[in-house]
Order: structure tokens, then C-alpha cells, then sequence
């Protein structure tokens, strides 16, 4: 049986640094938990340069992200290209430990066999963001009353 609460992900981007182009292909999951999102991965490099190609890559790394740490996610799919779940976050160190570009967003590729999994995850986090607004709001009302 898959586990519903587990979506394998994969990040790829490449840099430039000097004369060499670093590609990075992360590989990872993303679980949902009691306590919010956990996003397991580790990284491969690729280094480019007129050496030749060196590769390298990191041990697992783990970044726990409380639901109180998400503004949205959104699961973007198409036809021709894989799936795209989009996490934004609310403040700018929530992603900082996590590769990949932009500030407050990391889009996660999932694959095809994963999508259906991808849906119900985004609709189970975007509960729990909703729910936890809801508690947030109620909280901040309780003590203006």
C-alpha cells in the first residue's frame, strides 16, 4: 500500500560560478506530519569547468517547516511537462536551508505516477494553513475582547 502522506519530489537548477556551471539535482520526499511538513533530500553536483566534470554529493538533510511557517501551496499540472508543487512560505528563512530559487517559494517537480498523491497532499496542507489562520485569528480576537 503507498503511504499518502509521503510525495517524492525531485528540485534541478544549475549556477554559474566563474567559469564553471554547477548543476544540482536534488532528490527527496515530503512528508506530512502532526507538527507540519518535514522535506527530507540530498543534493548531487555536477561541476563543469575546463578540468572536466567533478561530482559530488551531500548526506540527507532534514528541515522541519511548522504549518504556522506557510502562506499557500498550489500543485500546477500539464499535459506535456511534470507536475509543479508549489510551496510558498510566509517569512524568508523558512526555505533557507532548502536549495532551489526564489525567496519564499520552492517548487517542487513530481512525477507523473505521483500525481494523484500530489493532490491530496496539497489539499491536506492547505486545511491544515487554513485551519491554523482560523485558530491564529480566534487567538488574536480572544485577546482584543
Amino acid at each position: 500500500m503507498i503511504d499518502l502522506t509521503v510525495l517524492p519530489f525531485t528540485i534541478a537548477f544549475d549556477t554559474m560560478n566563474g567559469n564553471e556551471v554547477i548543476s544540482t539535482q536534488v532528490k527527496g520526499i515530503l512528508r506530512l506530519e502532526v507538527e507540519g511538513v518535514v522535506i527530507e533530500f540530498r543534493q548531487n553536483h555536477s561541476v563543469m569547468s575546463s578540468r572536466g566534470v567533478e561530482e559530488s554529493s551531500t548526506g540527507v538533510q532534514v528541515v522541519q517547516l511548522p504549518i504556522e511557517s506557510l502562506d499557500s501551496v498550489e500543485l500546477k499540472e500539464s499535459l506535456i511537462r511534470p507536475a509543479r508543487f508549489i510551496l510558498s512560505a510566509r517569512t524568508l528563512a523558512a526555505f533557507a536551508e532548502i536549495p532551489g530559487s526564489g525567496d519564499v517559494q520552492r517548487t517542487l517537480t513530481i512525477a507523473r505516477a505521483d500525481r494523484e498523491r500530489a493532490r491530496l497532499i496539497e489539499t491536506a496542507i492547505k486545511s491544515r494553513i487554513l485551519h491554523d489562520r482560523l485558530e491564529r485569528g480566534l487567538d488574536h480576537l480572544s485577546g482584543v475582547l
